[in-house]
C-alpha cells in the first residue's frame, strides 16, 4: 500500500526537479562577477538551485527505502509510459509541422533510452534490483553500513573530486546503486532518522557556500553535482524529514504522486524542453524580486498540474491494453518510478 508520506515526498521531489530544470539549467550558473554586482538575486537562485539539487536522489531513495520488486508487467508498465510521451509528443509535432516523420525520427524516439539519461540508468537499477535485494537481505547492518561507507568515499574521491566517468556526477547507474543501498540502510535505523532531518538546510547553506567558493577561486568541482557530499547529506536530511511524516492515507496526494514521472518525461522532451527553458529565461528577464520567485512557483505548480491532467489519458491507455491481454490493471507501486 502507498504510504501518502512518501507519495507527498515524490510530488516534493518533482516539483525540485522543475526548480532544477528552471534555475541553473535555464538561466545558467551565476559568474563571480554576477555575484558581486547582483549579489541577492545571485545569492537567492544560488539558494534555490542547492535546496532542489537533493530531488533525483530522494526520488531514487524512495525506490530503495521499500525495495524494487521487478517484474515483467512493471518493466512493461515503466517502458510503456516513457514511450507513450516519447512517441505521443512527436506525433504531435509531426502533426504540428514542427517535425518531419522519417526512419531517423522514428528510431530516435523509440530508443529514447540514448537521450535520456535517468530512464536509461533508472533501467538498470531495476534490472539489478533482485541482486540488490539479496544483498541487503543477507548482510547484517553493519556490513551494510561499512559497505555505504566505503561506496561514499570511493565515489566522493573518484566521483566528485576527481570527475571520474563511471560516475558521470551522479548521471549513472552506479550512483543509482549507492542510493538504493543508503536508503535500505536507513530504513534498517530508522529509529536513528530523527536527528538526520537538521542536514537538510545546514548541508543546503554550505552548498551555497561552496558554489561561491568554486565561482570565486575556480576551483574545478562541481557544487551541483549529484556526487556532491553536500548534496548527499542533504538529501539524507530532506527524505529522513518525510519518513518520520505521520500522513492519514491521502487519495489527492496519491494522485498527483502517480503522476509525478510523466512530469519529468513531458517537460524535458527534446521537442518541449527548450521552450521550457526559452520561457524560464524571459521570465526572469521580465520580473524581479519576491515577484519573481513568486511567477517562478506558481509557473512550476500550473506545469505540474497540466502534466497530471495529460497522465489521465496514458493511465486510461494503458488499463485499456492490460485487460485486453486478460490482465487486470497493475495497482501503482510505490516502490518505483513506473506508476
Amino acid at each position: 500500500m502507498r504510504q501518502s508520506n512518501f507519495e507527498l515526498l515524490r510530488i516534493v521531489c518533482m516539483m525540485l526537479v522543475l526548480t532544477v530544470h528552471a534555475d541553473f539549467w535555464s538561466l545558467g550558473v551565476p559568474s563571480w562577477a554576477e555575484i558581486s554586482a547582483t549579489p541577492v538575486p545571485a545569492l537567492t537562485r544560488m539558494l534555490v538551485e542547492s535546496a532542489a539539487l537533493v530531488c533525483v536522489n530522494v526520488f531514487v531513495m524512495i525506490s530503495g527505502w521499500f525495495g524494487i520488486r521487478p517484474s515483467l508487467r512493471g518493466l512493461a508498465a515503466f517502458l510503456f509510459q516513457c514511450l507513450f510521451y516519447s512517441g505521443g509528443i512527436y506525433l504531435a509535432m509531426i502533426m504540428l509541422g514542427k517535425a518531419q516523420f522519417d526512419l531517423a525520427g522514428v528510431v530516435d524516439n523509440a530508443l529514447l533510452l540514448g537521450r535520456n539519461w535517468f530512464v536509461g540508468s533508472y533501467l538498470v537499477l531495476y534490472l539489478v534490483s533482485p541482486l540488490l535485494n539479496r544483498l541487503i537481505r543477507g548482510a547484517s547492518s553493519v556490513t551494510l553500513a561499512v559497505i555505504v561507507a566505503a561506496f561514499y568515499l570511493v565515489q566522493t574521491c573518484f566521483g566528485w573530486i576527481a570527475d571520474g566517468a563511471i560516475f558521470d556526477g551522479g548521471y549513472s547507474s552506479l550512483s543509482f546503486v549507492g542510493l538504493y543501498l543508503l536508503a535500505a540502510l536507513l530504513r534498517r535505523r530508522s529509529s536513528a532518522l530523527r536527528p538526520l532531518s537538521w542536514l537538510y538546510p545546514v548541508s543546503v547553506v554550505a552548498n551555497v557556500a561552496l558554489m561561491a567558493l568554486i565561482a570565486r577561486t575556480g576551483v574545478s568541482l562541481s557544487a551541483e553535482a549529484y556526487t556532491n557530499p553536500l548534496v548527499i547529506m542533504a538529501s539524507v536530511g530532506l527524505f529522513s524529514a518525510f519518513a518520520r511524516l505521520k500522513i492519514d492515507r491521502s487519495n489527492f496526494i496519491n494522485t498527483l504522486a502517480s503522476s509525478a514521472f510523466a512530469v519529468y518525461l513531458i517537460h524535458m522532451n527534446p521537442y518541449i524542453a527548450p521552450s521550457f527553458r526559452a520561457a524560464c529565461i524571459r521570465l526572469y528577464e521580465a520580473v524581479s524580486g519576491p515577484l519573481c520567485l513568486l511567477s517562478f512557483a506558481l509557473g512550476l505548480v500550473v506545469i505540474y498540474a497540466v502534466c497530471v491532467a495529460a497522465d489521465r489519458i496514458r493511465i486510461v491507455v494503458w488499463r485499456l491494453i492490460v485487460s485486453r491481454i486478460g490482465l487486470m490493471p497493475q495497482q501503482p507501486a510505490a516502490n518505483s518510478v513506473d506508476q
